[in-house]
């Protein structure tokens, strides 16, 4: 992954994490920042290389180990003929799984529903600028506040709608304005009377806030983005396995088709308050006349359909080998009855094997089908359990008759829907590398990074391999003070008695 930086001589940094296993769960941990040399995909590529030399994997590790990448959605990552992953793949020699980071690919399906509804343009246009309008101005946040006390509301604040790349924070947004709609408007009204621009602007966003369309959207698009918000959220843990995300898909599609035929918590609570054009928007005797009429449900429920439509679409690649066969793996899909067990998963398992054929040894070809009756009997009998620490006890317990099959179970957890945890590294580094350190090195900022990444605790931490290679790093020898000797006892001085 790439990003901007705050150094004047660097024009993009790659950030390198890696996901493996580690007591039978995935562990994603940072490798390293490399300065970019050439931002196309040859230099990305060669960052991304000499990060993962720089903790002693060698191109032979390289090429029997990475069975897979997570991207976001950058032509300089994605691009058919020069991208990174088809570099990566001809580096390999072996046909590597390749990850549109899976928030990312939520969000852009629901932008294409947005660009096939009109009624979401009407939404934007007041909610983007409302922030901008006191987000810029501390002398506006002080008077909307002051009205907010007067009505007896709490302190305005408004959220970016766009701060991040995720979908809560649109959500927020939305919140934001739904929260602060009554000292909103009672401002702009007051601000909207003086000849100024200030005032010019305020009677162009008050003709947006008092629409019935944007009133009713607003409602309307808080219960469609809590679906996709909590999807977006559950989407970026670092323990997720990659056939959660389509259980998760399921159930947003699940829900989203359910708001056709009830509306959620937030649209029929507006609707409580909104009588002949009249909103009270808490239901305190602050009344807003509504102007229009709202959107209708046709319109309403074809972006719904839209939003199934195109998150169908989009995570269309799931049903592709080998990524519909790794729902073969998850414990809650194996069949109680022997005769479906006896040929469950038969098939998806040869086309894993198939699919892995140039990473596995012959043995573990061999073996694989094997041993599969036997994994497919641990997984029916512990049902009962959590998925995730079946396949943790699994891993950790590594019995001889399951070993070989094992494997297709280890790299279907190392495999990374997400790639929140660059996201998070990218904001790691914005904190560490502030703009009164643009001089900072990439090695001092790799270290520090790696240092807040840590989570030991200071209890479980052992300093003996740091202080090793400290000692064995210098091109000199260390010098090592030693510990001072316990002072003499002077046997001539009165020995203490308790009392």
């Amino acid at each position: 992954m790439g990003d901007g930086s705050t150094d004047i001589s660097v024009t993009e940094q790659e950030n390198v994490y890696v996901r493996y296993v580690k007591d039978g769960l995935p562990a994603t941990e940072f490798i390293d920042i490399m300065a970019v040399k050439s931002a196309d995909a040859n230099g990305v590529l060669a960052a991304l290389l000499e990060a993962l030399h720089h903790v002693d994997l060698t191109d032979g590790d390289i090429k029997k180990k990475i069975i897979g990448c997570t991207f976001d959605g950058a032509s300089v990552n994605q691009g058919a003929k020069g991208g990174v992953i088809v570099k990566l793949r001809e580096l390999l020699g072996h046909v590597l799984i390749s990850i549109w980071c899976a928030p990312h690919k939520l969000e852009l399906s629901l932008l294409d529903a947005t660009k096939a509804t009109d009624f979401i343009d009407i939404v934007e246009k007041g909610v983007d600028p409302i922030y901008r309008f006191y987000y810029g101005s501390g002398k506006r946040r002080r008077e909307v506040n002051a009205i907010s006390a007067v009505i007896d509301e709490d302190p305005v604040y408004f959220s970016a709608p766009c701060g991040t790349r995720w979908m809560a924070s649109r959500l927020r947004a939305y919140k934001a304005v739904i929260k602060n709609y009554n000292s909103v408007i009672l401002h702009m009204e007051e601000a909207s009377n003086r000849k100024t621009d200030e005032g010019a602007k305020c009677v162009g966003y008050l003709k947006v806030l008092k629409s019935a369309k944007f009133v009713d959207g607003l409602h309307f698009m808080v219960d469609v983005l809590e679906v996709l918000a909590n999807v977006s959220l559950a989407f970026q843990s670092n323990d997720l396995f990659i056939y959660d995300v389509d259980v998760k898909l399921c159930e947003a599609r699940i829900k989203l088709e359910g708001l056709k035929h009830n509306r959620g918590d937030v649209y029929t609570a507006y609707m409580a308050t909104c009588k002949d054009g009249k909103f009270d928007s808490k239901s305190n005797g602050h009344i807003t006349s509504l102007k229009g009429t709202g959107i209708p449900e046709t319109v309403k429920n074809s972006f719904l359909e839209n939003c199934v439509k195109f998150l169908e679409k989009r995570f269309s690649f799931l049903k592709d080998t080998p990524f519909s066969d790794f729902h073969v793996l998850d414990p809650r899909n194996v069949p109680r009855s022997d005769a479906q067990l006896a040929t469950y998963g038969d098939v998806q398992v040869m086309n894993m094997v198939t699919h892995f054929e140039s990473v596995l040894s012959e043995e573990e070809v061999t073996n694989i089908p094997r041993q599969w009756p036997a994994l497919k009997a641990r997984l029916k009998y512990r049902q009962r359990q959590p998925a995730k620490e079946v396949i943790s006890d699994l891993l950790t317990e590594n019995h001889p008759d399951v070993k070989d099959v094992l494997v297709l179970v280890y790299m279907m957890v190392t495999l990374s829907p997400s790639s929140a945890a660059v996201e998070r590294g990218f904001s790691l580094m914005n904190l560490i590398k502030t703009s009164r350190k643009s001089q900072m090195t990439n090695e001092t900022l790799g270290s520090l990074m790696r240092v807040s990444h840590i989570t030991t605790t200071v209890a479980e931490f052992d300093p003996e391999p740091a202080i090793q290679k400290w000692k064995t790093s210098a091109k000199t020898k260390r010098y090592v003070k030693a510990a001072p000797k316990p002072a003499a006892v002077n046997s001539n001085l009165p020995v203490p008695v308790a009392p």
